[in-house]
């Protein structure tokens, strides 16, 4: 089995890599994204997204380029978050403020990776029909705290952002109203426990 991973961030890449071969595994690094896959056309047999293709920025380039990688048995299976829970809302709250801190506008509404409807329209011109499942995933530590420093030490969006604030002087800010957000949704008393809904979705291409 060949395996290739593909990521549009160095650091990443790097941080896979090293894992990969501590673990003694063989697995080829590419720099790419969903919409410029760089691997021949039918080349794939599996497609695997783990909360990855969901920040695709264009969903129709990423379906076409991902239609056109998979081999005709091929299957692709992707992850992506239900939008609720206190996890999402301390993410959701975390973008905001960065773009505010860059002057960027606010982005327009992302595709909607998680609605089965809406997956279906956009990958039927290459002939897939779609299947889906519903999980939870539990985000734990031993306090509000400690999940944080954790997050903001390894979570690519929190380095890049935590960088961005600092020097504005408004991570501390940021951080509390994070805290706050998690505080009042712990679901343990004396810990830490947050539960956020995702989904699985498969893609196969319909016989004929």
């Amino acid at each position: 089995m060949r395996v290739t991973g593909v990521d549009p961030t160095r650091r990443l890449l790097e941080v896979a890599r090293a894992r990969a071969e501590a673990h003694g595994a063989s697995i080829t690094f590419q720099l790419g994204e969903a919409a410029s896959i760089p691997l021949g056309d039918g080349s794939l047999d599996v497609i695997v997204w783990v909360f990855a293709v969901i920040f695709a920025r264009d969903a129709a380039a990423a379906a076409a380029e991902m239609s056109r990688v998979l081999a005709p048995s091929g299957r692709i299976v992707f992850s992506a978050w239900q939008p609720a829970g206190p996890i999402y809302e301390m993410s959701s709250t975390a973008a905001a403020t960065i773009m505010r801190a860059l002057g960027a506008p606010a982005p327009p509404p992302g595709f909607p990776w998680q609605d089965r409807d809406a997956v279906s329209v956009l990958f039927a011109p290459y002939g897939f029909r779609t299947e889906q499942d519903e999980h939870t995933l539990q985000f734990s530590a031993a306090s509000v705290d400690d999940y944080l420093d954790t997050e903001s030490r390894n979570h690519p969006m929190s380095v890049t952002g935590m960088s961005v604030l600092e020097p504005l002087g408004e991570a501390d800010a940021l951080r509390e109203h994070l805290h706050r957000i998690l505080t009042d949704t712990n679901e343990d008393p004396v810990a830490f426990r947050a539960t956020s809904r995702y989904v699985v979705t498969t893609l196969r291409r319909a016989r004929p």
